[in-house]
């Protein structure tokens, strides 16, 4: 199967590749038209018919009824055997890409230049192979059916890398490529076929990913509605089966209830023993709906895996043929004119895949883009607008490349030429006539960048000549530099100063200032305070007495109290008196740590610390002087006193002295006033731990003069105590009441408020309602009906069915109309388990008790169904039951029997909304069936319209006409007759001549082998070597014989440059360019022809350069000299080192071996081979088996080289012997003998 099969799976491509196979295997097309046709089957179709000659046609209106027709297209039998038998044999083509063979493709910068281009010649540089994989890819899924199509992908074999430029070019030059080239043989390993085949299979799957995304999206979207209503259906059954369950469960509460509430025992148990069986009951019915959701559950989950089953997408990749693809890479000459200059340029150039590799400016290597297009100087460079410009002095046009160069400044930018600017002596820099000077120290040209002012001097030098101050590190001039005495740093003479006592000239880091008179000094002549961290001359220093510290005279004082000079740090001033003190003889107060003079301190009489005046006082008692943490102050009266007159009051912890403490009765801890208590009843004083205070008058007592209430715990006196008639517990006042009904007092716990009366009741005369559950008064109470308990007449309800009254719990509210009924009158909806009176409810088939809500009676039968079983008809949206509604195929919509239609085409039924009538024939089909056409407006059938193969729109079928090529229809607004025949075609089988731009069909119209154009038979001609149609554009006349031949076949001389055809062309056998006869010259040792300047003539046989002329493939260089040789003339040299030829004077025989070598082989007289003999073990396997049967190998020593062996047997008396053997036949061609003294000479290595 060949490339021209690969393409998109329309009706044409259908019928080329069905072409293709038959013919390909053995079969015959008899005879053909646009319907159908007449053909031989070949043997692999032969189970298509019963017979090997048949029909085949392509659409199914063709079809004529009664007769055994194959139909071929997408999905038929036919075409899939046709594809499988295309499948099981994998062809594999081959072809060679060169550039003649594609259009040459320009940079797309010079799309959008003014620049005139010239092609000129391509030469190649590298051959790649590619190879190009044909796929067929069907697509299946529920959505799509099924969708085909061919895919192909080109890989290079060296790399892996796609090249979808050459599967493009190769498919839109396929039926050119295949008529008019050879092909060659390419080898290409089948494990590499097998490695690009998986890239191959990867990059179509991303191909059809996007769609297979889609599709399977889709999938999921029908899938996912459909579970959504499957899982509602379900859960529709789940609900209709656990709707069983409250029903019973509330049978087991109202037994339970009823049992709880009952007052006789026998009542109890009869309740008892129907909450046992209604229990049993619940058991049963909850292990069967267990067991049926349990089912319901399978099914549902079995249903849904089926559904995904069904809606899944299946892609199917096969491989029907590959195509290795040579195709070369190499230079291409470009020549471009503005109209003033001309310029010419090579660039890489791959015309299979990428065209132009790369194109940028000659100076820069910038690649040219739209933005930054090419320019051609007046030098012939092609640069870009950055590297061409004009001298901003001189207006002079230039590049960096012409003999007086245009170059841009370095600091500024500005372009200036070479005459005009300039070059910094410094750094090499271009630099414009505005940014550089000249150095006054070396006169050189320097740049702005490389030299600068001198700061002080402002006179300017190159940065050579000026040193940097270490302390500004400004750059000055070397007249305004010095060096420093201490450390050599230089500095400028700005920060240099010199040293008032010794004299020295100092930088900044080696000199200070002298804090007390601000003389400059050196280190060794100034002294650093201790005091405050600067420098004072020597002369006015001291040392301090107590840290021998240095210092600065204004830095020390003398101490009042002991005379000495001290240092700041080591004197303090007294914090009562302020004199100063050295730290010797001061004292820090034990109080608050401030240092006193010893003039001001007074010590404790208790911890004997020093003190201040501050912190030390006298006790009130026995007047102590004790300091502030050994004395207390008395909280009543203020006084300070010892540790040994303080008491502490025991509640508060306050200090008291003796005039101001009291002491408890009871357990005799002192008291403060704030805490003594005072029992009313025998005014005793007490601590709060003896005293107690009465809830009800709030008086102090001690414990025994009052009693603990049981209600509320709290202390009450015996006057404010009462005992409860209930139980007799002793409760105080605030917590007794009297029943409103007996009068009698008790405790809050044992009366209770009545809701109808709000006053208080004993619980003899008082009962709770079973309902709200708040007290009543027993005259106010009714007993249940179903639970016997007591109701309030608030609770009080009537059941509207039975009459009877019932409590809260056993009466309930009709959904409907909320009506309370009786349990006993009431059910529950099996759908949404509400209870609802049994005047609301109807029994459903399968269902149960639905109420209003959730069931319907079906319009066609009248019977009660439960809603979901139901469906709205399209047409009147009235319900309709299972077995009386039909389903619509348009819409999936439900009709009844009679509101039903069905489709004319193929019997489907329809709503009356998808259903239109033909205007033609009045026919009644769904609204798939029906196209509207474009020329009426109006709905007709299929057999009364038809699409147009062009604009796709559909027409009256009287409308269109058929297209005399493909027998398509084609509307009038599209259809183009042909200038030769008349006949009407569509726009894919009609052509615009090139030339004179008429219309003609393919019969009419020609294609141009070179360019591809069409073009009419008045424009075009044949060429004189392939007989392939080309135009005048793209042929020349040969210069011998004036036919005309196309650019493809053409051959230009590479020595006058004359377009010669194939039979006045001679090929140099050496470069392979065409050559004309004129200009060809035979080898005279072969029969090639060649170009005059590939041949030489031998240095030893000849001196005329025009006799004896050899081409490069006869004639060899001497390896050692540079003479040229013929073959009568050279000499091969044997060792491997030197594998090449020789002329007679290189030459020289070993003295060993006595072989002839090259003369550089050779040292003292012996050849490099026999100066490395070693023991014949040591040598390859391979050498040692060249050896005769004769020698053997273990008790020799040997070498070889590239021609022969040499052996030497090494003997104690008689003479050493040589045996040479030809490596060729394995012979000895030289047996020599080496004695000693031969040896000594260099006959032994």
């Amino acid at each position: 199967m060949s490339i021209d099969d690969i393409g998109i799976l329309n009706r044409l491509a259908i019928r080329r590749f069905t072409a293709t196979a038959i013919e390909a295997y053995g079969g015959k097309i008899k005879q053909q038209n646009n319907s159908n046709w007449e053909v031989n089957l070949p043997d692999p179709l032969l189970s298509l018919a019963e017979e090997r000659g048949t029909t085949l046609v392509f659409d199914p209106k063709d079809q004529t009824p009664g007769r055994e027709e194959l139909l071929v297209q997408p999905g038929s039998p036919a075409f899939n055997q046709i594809l499988e038998l295309g499948r099981q044999n994998i062809s594999i083509g081959e072809i060679c890409l060169s550039a003649e063979d594609l259009r040459t493709q320009l940079p797309d910068v010079l799309d959008v230049s003014s620049l005139y281009v010239t092609i000129g010649e391509f030469t190649p540089q590298q051959v790649a192979t590619a190879v190009t994989f044909h796929f067929y890819v069907e697509i299946e899924s529920v959505s799509a059916f099924h969708r085909e199509r061919f895919e192909n992908v080109s890989i290079d074999v060296s790399n892996g890398t796609v090249l979808p430029n050459l599967t493009d070019r190769l498919l839109s030059h396929a039926g050119q490529l295949t008529r008019s080239h050879q092909t060659s043989d390419i080898e290409v390993d089948s494990d590499t076929i097998q490695e690009y085949y998986s890239s191959a299979v990867s990059n179509v799957q991303d191909r059809v990913n996007t769609e297979v995304q889609q599709l399977e999206q889709e999938a999921k979207q029908t899938v996912a509605d459909r579970v959504e209503e499957i899982r509602d259906l379900y859960s529709q059954r789940r609900k209709e089966v656990k709707s069983q369950l409250p029903e019973q469960r509330e049978e087991v509460q109202k037994w339970r209830k009823k049992k709880i509430n009952a007052q006789k025992s026998s009542t109890r148990r009869r309740y008892e023993q129907k909450e046992r069986e209604a229990q049993e009951a619940l058991t049963e019915l909850e292990d069967e709906v267990e067991r049926t959701l349990r089912e319901l559950h399978d099914r549902e989950d079995a249903e849904i895996d089926n559904l995904a089953d069904r809606h899944s997408v299946d892609v199917d990749i096969s491989l029907i043929g590959l195509t290795l693809v040579r195709h070369d890479r190499g230079e291409l000459k470009l020549s471009l004119d503005d109209g003033t200059h001309t310029g010419t340029t090579k660039v890489q150039y791959a015309p299979a895949t990428e065209g132009v590799v790369s194109f940028s400016c000659a100076t820069c290597d910038e690649p040219f883009s739209p933005q930054l297009r090419p320019q051609i100087c007046s030098c012939g460079s092609i640069v870009c607008s950055g590297c061409h410009g004009i001298c901003k002095e001189c207006e002079t046009n230039g590049c960096p490349n012409c003999d007086t160069p245009i170059f841009s400044c370095e600091l500024c930018g500005r372009v200036e030429c070479t005459d005009c600017g300039t070059t910094c002596d410094v750094c090499g820099n271009s630099i414009c006539s505005h940014h550089h000077s000249t150095c006054v120290e070396s006169s050189q040209t320097t740049c702005l960048a490389c030299g600068e002012p001198c700061p002080i001097c402002d006179e300017f030098h190159s940065d050579t000549h000026l040193t940097p101050c270490s302390v500004d590190e400004e750059l000055y001039c070397s007249s305004h530099t010095e060096s420093c005495e201490e450390c050599s740093d230089t500095v400028c003479t700005d920060h240099s100063e010199v040293c008032t006592e010794c004299g020295l000239q100092l930088c900044p880091d080696d000199r200070v200032v002298c804090e007390t008179c601000n003389d400059i000094r050196c280190y060794d002549d100034a002294v650093s305070c201790d005091g405050c961290g600067g420098y004072h001359c020597t002369e006015i220093t001291d040392v301090c007495n107590i840290c021998d510290g240095q210092f600065g005279e204004v830095h020390l004082s003398a101490c009042l109290t002991c005379g000495e000079l001290v240092c700041s740090s080591d004197r303090v001033n007294c914090s009562i008196c302020g004199d100063p003190t050295c730290t010797d003889d001061a004292v820090n107060c034990a109080g608050c740590d401030e240092t006193i003079c010893p003039d001001d301190l007074t010590y404790c009489e208790v911890c004997s610390d020093p003190f201040g005046d501050r912190h030390i006082e006298s006790c009130g008692v026995c007047n102590k002087h004790v300091c502030d943490s050994d004395r207390v102050e008395c909280t009543e009266c203020g006084t300070f006193l010892c540790e040994d007159h303080t008491q502490s009051c025991s509640t508060c912890d306050d200090h008291l002295c003796p005039d101001h403490t009291t002491f408890c009765s009871t357990c005799d801890d002192a008291l403060c006033s704030v805490h003594t208590r005072i029992c009313t009843e025998h005014d005793k004083p007490l601590c709060d731990r003896h005293s107690e205070e009465c809830i009800e008058c709030q008086q102090e007592y001690c414990s025994s003069a009052g009693v603990t209430c049981d209600y509320c715990g709290e202390f009450v006196c015996e006057p404010d105590s009462v005992a409860c008639a209930h139980d007799d517990a002793v409760v105080c006042e605030s917590h007794t009441e009297p029943c409103t009904t007996c009068e009698k007092a008790f405790c809050v716990d044992h009366l209770r408020k009545t809701a109808d009366t709000g006053e208080l009741y004993c619980f003899d005369h008082s009962e709770r309602c079973t309902d709200c559950r708040d007290w009543f008064v027993l005259d106010s109470l009714v007993q249940c009906n179903e639970c016997e308990g007591m109701i309030c007449s608030n609770d009080q309800t009537s059941c509207e069915c039975c009459g009877e009254f019932v409590c809260e719990d056993d009466s309930v509210s009709c959904t409907q109309d909320g009506a309370a009924v009786c349990h006993s009158h009431t059910s529950t909806c099996t759908m949404c388990e509400e209870r609802f009176c049994s005047e609301h409810l109807r029994e459903t088939p399968e269902h149960g008790k639905r109420c209003f809500e959730h069931s319907a009676a079906c319009s066609e039968c009248g019977v009660q169904f439960a809603l979901e079983t139901l469906e709205r008809g399209n047409e009147n949206e009235e319900w309709l039951c299972p077995e009386d509604r039909l389903q619509c195929n348009h819409c999936e919509g439900f009709v009844s029997e009679p509101d039903s239609v069905a489709c004319t085409h193929d019997g489907a039924v329809l709503c009356e909304n998808h259903t239109e009538p033909c205007t033609t024939c009045e026919k009644v089909f769904c609204i798939e069936h029906l196209r509207e056409t474009v020329d009426t407006d109006e709905w007709r059938c299929f057999d009364h319209s038809a699409s147009c193969t062009d604009c796709g729109s559909y027409f009256t079928l009287d409308l269109l006409s058929r297209c005399d090529e493909c027998d398509e229809y084609i509307c009038p607004e599209d259809g183009s007759e042909c200038n030769d025949c008349g006949e009407v075609f569509c726009s894919s089988h009609i052509f615009s001549c090139s030339d004179c731009e008429a219309g003609y069909c393919g019969k009419h119209s020609n294609e141009c082998l070179e360019c591809g154009g069409k073009f009419c038979s008045s424009h075009i001609s044949s060429c004189t070597d392939c007989e392939e149609l080309v135009c005048a554009t793209d042929s020349d006349p040969c210069k011998t014989c004036n036919n005309l031949v196309c650019k493809s076949d053409a051959g230009i001389c590479n020595v006058c440059g004359g377009v010669l055809c194939d039979r006045d062309q001679i090929g140099c056998a050496t470069c392979h360019e065409p050559v004309c006869r004129e200009h060809a010259t035979k080898c005279t040792e072969g029969d090639d022809y060649h170009c005059r300047k590939h041949m030489s003539t031998c240095d030893d046989c000849s001196s005329d350069e025009t006799e004896g002329l050899i081409c490069p493939s006869h004639i060899q260089p001497c390896g050692v000299g540079d003479k040229q040789l013929c073959s009568e003339h050279r000499y091969k040299t044997p060792i491997l080192q030197l594998q090449s030829y020789v002329c007679a004077d290189h030459l020289e025989t070993c003295s060993v071996c006595q072989q002839s070598v090259a003369e550089t082989m050779i040292s003292e007289g012996t050849c490099r081979t026999c100066q490395r003999l070693c023991p014949g073990s040591d040598n390859p396997e391979m050498i040692i088996n060249e050896l005769p049967e004769s020698i053997n190998y273990s008790k020799i020593d040997m070498n070889y080289n590239s021609a022969y062996i040499v052996v030497r047997r090494k003997r104690y008396i008689l003479p050493n012997k040589i045996i040479v053997v030809d490596r060729s036949d394995n012979k000895i061609i030289g047996r020599y003998s080496v004695g000693i003294i031969s040896s000594m000479f260099g006959g032994q290595p």
